[in-house]
């Protein structure tokens, strides 16, 4: 499997670890959106979800000479706002088996309002949170559904991890000011056309600011991110001030053993 290494980070797939945090991190998970649209009476194969499990499996193969400690689900892990389906059952508790080697942190994303609940239910392990924001030294893991003031009005829940231990710390707004966010939400895709045809890639920026992962879930491309960022439309709050010249740009398809190709700057395209 292709791993591209660009400064700090390892880019696998469509998945960042972080190398000094030892800590991989994949966003949008929507487990079980090819069952929810089964249920709603669109024929669609339930493989998706099962590729997922297979596809992250894969990817910790694949790093298995770095020291991983932690696992970050970064947003949107269900896909059903309500009721858990059956494979989203399923696959939670095998995602819950990773814990056995690794720490897991389910960072909530709107479509998450019931897996505190769930998790409290089913979750046998000691090192498997929720919250709704993970702060990794430098780093702020939030889905990016809102942006920080929006998180300290609601008074949303925080983890604080520091040279690999999670300690009790209160931050304040300010505390983020160098921070770098990553987050899911905008599904980002690029597409690239000629005279005679287009095709859509999913795409990893990474700023200075700002890392946005591509959905995680092989059914799901995403927005048009060099359409969207030319014309100042996003759908996360946290990408307001984030200008095309400053995003780095990776791009993949949904082949698991598929290369990660460096785009440049997402500005040239």
């Amino acid at each position: 499997m292709d791993i591209k290494i660009y400064e700090n980070y390892a880019i696998v797939h469509n998945a960042i670890f972080l190398i000094k945090q030892n800590t991989l991190v994949i966003a949008d998970l929507h487990l079980a959106f090819d069952e929810s649209l089964r249920n709603q009476g669109v024929m669609m194969p339930l493989t998706h979800t099962k590729q997922e499990l297979s596809n992250l499996n894969l990817i910790l193969e694949s790093l298995k000479e770095y020291d991983i400690k932690n696992i970050v689900f970064n947003g949107d892990i269900k896909h059903e706002f309500g009721a858990v389906l059956r494979t989203e059952d399923r696959s939670f508790k095998q995602l819950l088996e990773l814990s056995k080697k690794y720490n897991l942190y389910f960072v909530k994303g709107n479509h998450d309002k019931i897996v505190d609940a769930y998790l409290s239910r089913i979750n046998p392990y000691e090192n498997v949170f929720t919250t709704d924001m993970l702060v990794i030294d430098d780093y702020a893991i939030l889905h990016g559904d809102s942006d920080l003031d929006d998180f300290f009005e609601k008074q949303k829940d925080m983890m604080v991890i520091k040279n690999n231990t999670l300690i009790k710390e209160n931050l304040k707004k300010s505390d983020f000011n160098d921070m770098i966010f990553i987050i899911g939400h905008e599904h980002p895709v690029i597409v690239l056309q000629d005279n005679h045809r287009s095709e859509k890639y999913k795409a990893l920026l990474i700023s200075d600011k700002v890392i946005v992962l591509p959905s995680f879930n092989p059914a799901i491309l995403g927005v048009e991110i060099n359409a969207e960022y030319h014309d100042n439309q996003y759908l996360s709050p946290l990408l307001n001030d984030i200008l095309p010249d400053d995003f780095e740009l990776f791009l993949f398809s949904d082949d698991i053993e598929s290369k990660v190709f460096y785009f440049g700057k997402l500005s040239e395209l």
